[in-house]
């Protein structure tokens, strides 16, 4: 039994909550967020498990096979087997900084759930990133927008 990224274990586990969320969101769409919440994540807790107790050796990483000696010269010299922690305590911060932009990526598409929301978070981002502009002034006319401003404004900080 093999544990890698491209083996029945991952794909079980792709394919069950990706049912349990599709049909979560079709089925419960009116509903509370506190049933909303609980009917997803009832479904994707029972996947979860099923797919601990079918493929227990998983559970101990993809890597499991490796011996000792060769995954301390090897694996962990390799910087994708390392969590943000690591980067962070490494003084690698563009790693973090690209994370951080990624989540201000999500923030601004659920903030504009419209059509064009996602194409607006990729523009915000571009424009922090790239050209590191200051804000127009009439930015600030409603509630909403005020928010992705103060977004705005946080990661035009961190570009600085």
């Amino acid at each position: 039994m093999q544990c890698d990224a491209f083996s029945a274990p991952y794909i079980l586990l792709a394919i069950g909550c990706s049912l349990s969320l599709a049909t979560g969101t079709a089925l419960l769409a009116k509903q509370t967020f506190n049933v909303k919440l609980f009917g997803l994540a009832l479904p994707t807790a029972f996947v979860a498990a099923a797919t601990a107790i079918l493929f227990p050796r998983c559970l101990s990483g993809p890597y499991w096979m490796i011996d000792p000696l060769s995954k301390a010269d090897w694996l962990d010299r390799v910087g994708q087997e390392h969590s943000f922690v690591y980067f962070l305590q490494q003084g690698q911060f563009f790693i973090v900084f690209m994370l951080a932009v990624l989540a201000c990526i999500a923030i601004m598409a659920l903030l504009n759930r419209d059509w064009w929301g996602a194409q607006a978070a990729c523009g915000y981002c571009d424009h922090v990133c790239h050209r590191r502009r200051k804000l127009r002034a009439d930015a600030a006319s409603d509630a909403k927008h005020t928010l992705r401003v103060r977004i705005y404004s946080t990661v035009l900080a961190a570009c600085a």
